[in-house]
């Protein structure tokens, strides 16, 4: 009795676990290819992380391709699938990710990965082409065709008494659209800080520029338009 019951619940503990033929298996690492290499080619156009965008999507097909391989192996036993939980629970990654942006695109290569691996193939690429494409609408919109987006780079060894980083907000403010702190770095009286600049034009741009010489002498800018920097 405590036997059969047992088996019972065993058998509906792996009902879930279906055995993945090569076939199969192949079909979905060449769905999982395309799919990585769309998001690759997405990220290198419409990201905008200050980063080299080119060698950080490299990383996108291997980690597709190893998410589909481990979980169309785990899922064909409990016992493996147990395995990996413990097998993540020691190994740790510490990959140093700094923008929000690159971490959505490492999560959505892993969960169109474990959509393949789940053997969903068509409920994969809906998916993928619906999020990559409303990614794509809302850079798109974000982005205002008579405007400029740039990175602004400012090295400055400024006085003790001031305080640079209000200083250079007020600055900013005062002739970009928005703006966002993107990188600081602060030693005694050295500031260097790297800011995303919306501007509604490039006259904007040299009045910006302009008001940076006066209001912060001594200071070096370094202006980098992330749209037209190539991405090798």
């Amino acid at each position: 009795m405590i036997q059969d019951k047992f088996s019972s619940m065993l058998d509906t503990a792996t009902s879930g676990f279906e055995v993945t033929g090569p076939q199969t298996l192949v079909v979905n690492l060449g769905v999982g290819l395309a799919l990585s290499l769309a998001m690759r080619w997405h990220f290198q156009t419409f990201g905008s992380t200050f980063s080299n965008r080119r060698e950080f999507s490299r990383n996108f097909p291997l980690i597709m391709l190893t998410t589909i391989l481990v979980i169309s192996v785990v899922k064909s036993s409990l016992a493996l699938s147990l395995g990996l939980v413990g097998a993540l629970s020691i190994v740790r990654f510490r990959t140093p990710i700094k923008e929000p942006e690159e971490l959505g695109y490492l999560f959505l290569t892993i969960g169109l990965g474990l959509g393949l691996g789940a053997n969903l193939p068509q409920l994969t690429v809906v998916a993928g082409f619906v999020i990559l494409t409303t990614m794509a609408l809302v850079n798109w919109k974000s982005r205002d065709r008579h405007g400029k987006s740039v990175f602004l780079s400012i090295e400055w060894a400024h006085d003790e008494r001031q305080k640079p980083l209000d200083e250079l907000a007020e600055i900013i403010g005062a002739h970009a659209s928005s703006n966002d702190l993107r990188r600081i770095d602060k030693s005694d009286q050295h500031l260097d800080a790297t800011f995303y600049v919306d501007l509604e034009g490039i006259g904007k741009l040299s009045d910006l520029l302009a008001h940076l010489q006066t209001g912060c002498p001594g200071a070096s800018v370094t202006v980098i338009d992330q749209n037209r920097m190539p991405s090798v």
